[in-house]
């Protein structure tokens, strides 16, 4: 299925690569888009802070080599938002992930290389750095899926119809040969067992040749590819639960996810249960 997917991928120019410019323009681009949003996340204990993009360029460096591609870290009164040079490894990452979906449309491959993911990552983490979460664990499928969703809301059109469809996509994927969907403890396991394989593999990752030998044993980081998919889930239960609001009471919705059960420990839980 992958090679499918690779070959409907290369039809368009590939965008795997940040630009430093163009990571300050999103940050910039996102901070505009919070500014509405200020006062209520202000409201709950959240802050307003300046964000900058920087450069990490050797993949040994980042706290999960290869697999993670921007990561917020504190930087004196701010943020910085740093990000590797290239996305390939992640993208590929993500294709093998979604190739259920994108092998029934391949249309939606082009997702994954328009550049719209890059901007996804970075955008995600600007609101994530100011806006409260919980006190305890962060769960980076439950809590961080309204990042996402946020981050995706925001992308131009055609990719933000065609990033809804592959959360969709793989939300019904998952729903196809199961009654019931996974509960709190699978999600955590799943969490738990997929940053244990960061850890162990980001070695693996640090030169283009192991990146390249890494990607033919998927079963090595089959918990990686499982924590990508429920991630991809997360967002489209958030996506189900917008849409099927009114439309002028969508905005508050969004506001006050953000401001009362993103900052709870079982956030999320109900409305996966509900609409799954």
């Amino acid at each position: 299925m992958s090679t499918a997917v690779s070959s409907v991928a290369s039809e368009s120019p590939r965008v795997t690569e940040f630009s430093e410019s163009q990571v300050q323009a999103w940050i910039d681009l996102t901070q505009e888009r919070i500014d509405p949003l200020r006062a209520d996340i202000e409201s709950v204990g959240g802050r307003s802070a300046a964000v900058t993009g920087e450069l990490v360029p050797d993949p040994q460096a980042a706290p999960f080599g290869a697999f993670m591609i921007a990561w917020p870290e504190a930087d004196g009164s701010g943020f910085a938002i740093q990000h590797l040079g290239s996305a390939e490894f992640f993208l590929r990452i993500l294709e093998l992930c979604y190739a259920p979906v994108i092998s029934r449309k391949p249309g939606l491959a082009g997702a994954l290389y328009d550049g719209s993911r890059l901007e996804l990552a970075i955008s995600n983490d600007v609101l994530q750095v100011q806006a409260l979460g919980p006190s305890g664990h962060y769960s980076m499928i439950r809590h961080h899926a309204l990042m996402h969703f946020a981050a995706n809301n925001w992308l131009a059109q055609p990719s933000r119809g065609l990033w809804t469809q592959i959360y969709e996509g793989m939300a019904q994927h998952l729903m196809s040969d199961r009654a019931q969907p996974p509960g709190a403890a699978e999600l955590d396991e799943c969490e738990l067992a997929a940053f244990a394989d960061f850890r162990r593999l980001a070695p693996r990752t640090a030169d283009p040749d192991s990146r390249r030998e890494l990607l033919l044993d998927a079963g090595e980081f089959k918990n990686i590819l499982q924590y990508q998919a429920y991630a991809a889930v997360a967002i489209a239960v958030l996506q189900r639960v917008h849409d099927g609001l009114p439309a002028d009471q969508r905005s508050g919705w969004f506001t006050n996810f953000m401001c009362t059960s993103y900052l709870e420990p079982d956030c999320l839980l109900e409305e996966w249960q509900r609409v799954l």
